[in-house]
């Protein structure tokens, strides 16, 4: 199901449009259902075609540091997108849309730290990364996808 639309939330996926533009980006908001979380964040990622994995569930400062990455630099060959600060302010305003107690998941191991990783491809980019958002009324898409 949609989410009305947000006007903070649009503010976010203009801004996330506007500074990350390499490759593909999917921002998307839709309404929690009455879903465990793992199954409301399947469900976010099969309305947008995409394919649910083994999700890697993130705190939320590992949330930010993901996001930050995804934003800030580019999957395939690590260049630079957007200048860090940027990135690290975006990643903050999505983490904090979603509240206290909002579950994060990932498919990827960057978020643990490494600069390199391992990670289940959720669409058919040779790249892909992102993270989902299940707060206690919405559920948030933000995946990032990139080329060699």
């Amino acid at each position: 199901m949609t989410a009305p639309v947000d006007a903070e939330w649009a503010s976010l996926e203009k801004s996330i449009k506007t500074n990350r533009q390499s490759g593909q980006v999917i921002v998307s908001l839709v309404s929690r259902t009455d879903q465990a979380p793992e199954g409301a964040a399947n469900g976010a990622v099969r309305a947008l075609g995409m394919k649910p994995v083994r999700w890697r569930m993130l705190a939320a400062s590992e949330a930010v540091r993901a996001l930050r990455r995804a934003l800030h630099r580019d999957l395939a060959y690590d260049a630079t997108i957007m200048p860090e600060e940027v990135a690290h302010g975006l990643a903050l305003r999505i983490v904090r849309f979603f509240g206290q107690g909002a579950l994060f998941y990932t498919n990827q191991s960057h978020a643990e730290g490494q600069s390199t990783g391992s990670w289940d491809p959720v669409t058919d980019a040779t790249f892909d990364t992102g993270i989902i958002a299940v707060g206690a009324r919405h559920v948030g898409v933000v995946w990032f996808m990139d080329e060699d």
